[in-house]
């Protein structure tokens, strides 16, 4: 489901929760189309451990997504998932900064971020 404030749109979904198993799934987020599916179950699909997230500006300035690929468990892709959705606000200010700025104060973000959050599991 997308979610959407005045500024932006947003879409994060999990394979593990949504597996898309047989059932392609088309969502638009905006100018943004993303196609989910899981496999075919006659062919042996049993899970899906994929992810992605989208955040838009409404006014589609700028675009930010992330797709996952993980293998054997779900738990990687569902971490980064997690880690953007609960950091949306932060990632939406660096990306309304003007281009040459904007980049460099994501990265500057999400390597601070992860340095400070640092665990174990990343």
């Amino acid at each position: 489901m997308v979610e959407q404030t005045e500024e932006v749109l947003l879409l994060r979904w999990d394979g593990k929760d949504k597996p898309c198993i047989d059932k392609p799934r088309i969502t638009q987020v905006g100018h943004v189309t993303l196609g989910c599916y899981g496999g075919n179950a006659t062919a042996g699909a049993k899970k899906n451990e994929d992810a992605a997230f989208i955040l838009a500006a409404q006014d589609q300035s700028w675009t930010f997504t992330s797709i996952c690929d993980a293998h054997c468990s779900s738990e990687s892709a569902s971490l980064i998932i997690e880690f953007l959705n609960g950091n949306a606000e932060e990632i939406t200010q660096c990306l309304s900064q003007p281009m040459g700025a904007a980049f460099i104060k994501l990265e500057n973000f999400i390597v601070r971020r992860l340095h400070l959050n640092r665990s174990p599991m990343l």
